[in-house]
C-alpha cells in the first residue's frame, strides 16, 4: 500500500490523509449545537424574510431585462419601418406615390 501511495506522487499532507483514513462520528441530529437551551433561535422568520427579499430583487432584475428587451425591439422595428419608407420615397416619384394613394 505504501508503494502505491508513493507512486501517486502526492504531497506529504495528502499522503497523511490517506494513511489516517476518514473517521465519521455519529451525532444526535441537532443542527444548531451552539444554541443554549431555552434560547429562541428565530431562524425561520429570518429565512422567510431573506427569501422574500431575494425574490423581490430577482423579480426586479427579470422585469428590467424584459423591459429593456422590449425597448430594443421596438427601436429596431421603428428603424426598419423608416428604412422601408425611405426606400419607397427614393424609388418612386412624389406624383406617382400620390396617384397610388388615390
Amino acid at each position: 500500500r505504501e508503494i502505491e501511495i508513493e507512486r501517486l506522487g502526492l504531497r506529504s499532507e495528502q499522503e497523511e490523509v490517506i494513511v489516517k483514513g476518514i473517521r465519521i462520528e455519529e451525532g444526535d441530529g441537532r443542527r444548531d449545537e451552539g444554541i443554549i437551551e431555552g434560547e429562541e433561535g428565530g431562524g425561520d422568520e429570518e429565512d422567510g424574510l431573506k427569501g422574500i427579499v431575494a425574490g423581490g430583487f430577482g423579480g426586479m432584475i427579470v422585469f428590467c431585462m424584459v423591459m429593456s428587451g422590449m425597448m430594443i425591439l421596438s427601436c429596431g422595428c421603428e428603424e426598419k419601418k423608416e428604412k422601408v419608407a425611405e426606400i419607397i420615397v427614393w424609388c418612386v416619384s412624389g406624383g406617382d406615390l400620390m396617384e397610388g394613394k388615390i
